[in-house]
């Protein structure tokens, strides 16, 4: 699968990775990437998937980081990969037993994982891995949704939120404006990216599109939530 913030980061893998978007997308792309770095099959490779009752337990983490402990042999870079699926079913417990294995990677290994909702990670999870975010480039975003995310990322603060009041006050166009805001933000950050430019503006406005549109599902106050994601712009 062709990902241009994927393929940049397999030329220079850092130790942990999240891809984003659709599971089928992100599980196809973290495959890909791992027989990349691994140069196809191998016996040092994990998948952790959730359960029977759609949970990823602290017993399924406890038995990674016994993996990460193995000795591989050979002179590769990177002789070892892991997959967490669906890594925000992991409840707290594993995700804190996870991140002293972030705090302290094997230099000889990468970790991959993925996610359709990443805001349900720790923060300090997402903190120590870099973002990808995998989309079906099939999708073409609403217009003019695409020109009112344009207005938003180029006008101050207070003009954001005047459009709360205006353009963005049903609901549904809000949904629609956060879901392109994602999608013009991922496209950005792969391009930056591939470019070797700077990803932190796109990567911070990324996350906020993701939190707003999570928020949108659980809260019936659509202006409140509208005020935080345009302060956080």
């Amino acid at each position: 699968m062709k990902n241009d913030a994927l393929q940049a980061w397999l030329k220079r893998p850092s130790h942990a990775v999240l891809l984003t978007g659709p599971s089928e997308i992100t599980s196809t792309g973290a495959l890909d990437a791992s027989q990349g770095l691994l140069g196809g099959g191998s016996e040092y490779q994990k998948t952790v998937s959730p359960d029977a009752k759609g949970t990823i337990s602290i017993g399924q983490i406890r038995e990674l980081i016994a993996f990460f402990r193995l000795k591989v042999p050979g002179t590769a870079a990177i002789r070892r990969v892991a997959i967490i699926v669906q890594a925000d079913a992991m409840g707290t417990e594993a995700q804190n037993a996870l991140l002293k294995l972030l705090e302290e990677p094997p230099v000889d290994s990468v970790l991959i994982l993925t996610s359709e909702r990443p805001q349900q990670l720790l923060a300090t999870i997402r903190s120590r891995v870099q973002l990808v975010h995998m989309q079906d480039t099939g999708y073409a975003p609403d217009s003019e949704a695409v020109q009112l995310v344009k207005q938003v990322l180029g006008g101050t603060t207070y003009d954001r939120l005047l459009l709360i009041d205006g353009p963005l006050k049903p609901k549904e166009t809000a949904v629609l404006f956060v879901d392109t805001l994602a999608t013009v933000a991922a496209a950005s950050l792969e391009a930056a990216a591939s470019k070797g430019g700077s990803t932190d503006r796109w990567r911070d406005i990324l996350q906020a599109a993701y939190i707003a549109r999570e928020a949108l599902e659980k809260s019936g106050n659509t202006k409140l939530v509208m005020s935080e994601l345009m302060l956080a712009l």
